[in-house]
């Protein structure tokens, strides 16, 4: 190997070690059928930063956050509590014999009284909230591997695979207002990217903030906004959901 393709070789190492610490190191992903468990043990652990693909590591973060940020928690209750209006208060109790987690919720309609059960739908609340939060808190040098510590005010991503699954469709409209809360703190940058097959949903967006996902017959994948000549016909008689429906805005499979 000549000296300039070894150099040109670190150049590129160089490009792919910045990317992950100041990148991807700021990426939450939620995979589909992502729901975290109630109870985990110690022996499990994981990252206190980043949330796996199927939030299994919720209840460490929620933890962390709750001992170390108790400000950061605080406010991820009170989201959950606006938007489900029947949980007061979530916590994460520690055995001290064996340090096992478990998640307790205490609901409303009991006055306060710890919920019996945990629906699918409040559980991947939480982990989404946590995903959002988990990028608020600040990064101890000391706890992270291989990447250097970054601030809340670094920009963020949060990808969910079919957010609205299970969730109440009484909600959508205001989980869509909240997740927009999140993107407009000028001091702590955050951008969504939220996949749905559910026309319902999809009507609480405005098309500026849709975008349009095909493959073609080659099995390549497309990406494109919507089309100008619907936004100017149907868009101004029927919602999103109803265009997509109506197979106006592509994205249907032919039967």
């Amino acid at each position: 190997m000549s000296q300039e393709d070894s150099e040109r070789d670190k150049r590129a190492r160089d490009v792919r070690a910045y990317l992950y610490s100041t990148v991807v190191n700021r990426w939450q992903i939620l995979g589909e059928n992502f729901v975290p468990v109630t109870r985990l043990s110690h022996r499990e652990g994981g990252d206190i930063y980043r949330l796996e693909a199927d939030a299994h590591n919720t209840l460490v973060i929620l933890n962390f956050m709750r001992e170390v940020h108790k400000e950061l928690y605080a406010a991820l209750n009170d989201d959950l509590s606006w938007l489900l209006s029947h949980v007061q208060e979530t916590t994460v109790n520690v055995s001290r014999s064996t340090g096992d987690m478990e998640l307790f919720i205490y609901e409303n309609a009991r006055n306060g009284k710890l919920a019996r059960t945990i629906s699918s739908g409040t559980l991947r609340c939480l982990a989404m909230l946590t995903a959002v939060y988990a990028l608020d808190m600040p990064q101890q040098e000391e706890l992270i591997r291989e990447t250097k510590p970054l601030t809340p005010s670094a920009p963020g991503l949060i990808a969910i695979e079919e957010p609205d699954t299970a969730l109440n469709p009484d909600i959508l409209d205001k989980f869509v207002e909240l997740l927009r809360t999140y993107t407009t703190r000028a001091d702590r940058p955050r951008q969504f990217i939220l996949t749905t097959h559910n026309p319902a949903f999809l009507d609480y967006f405005e098309p500026d903030e849709v975008r349009i996902v095909e493959r073609d017959a080659d099995g390549y994948t497309s990406v494109r906004p919507i089309d100008d000549d619907v936004r100017k016909t149907l868009l101004t008689k029927y919602t999103l959901g109803e265009v997509w429906k109506m197979r106006a805005l592509g994205a249907i499979p032919d039967a």
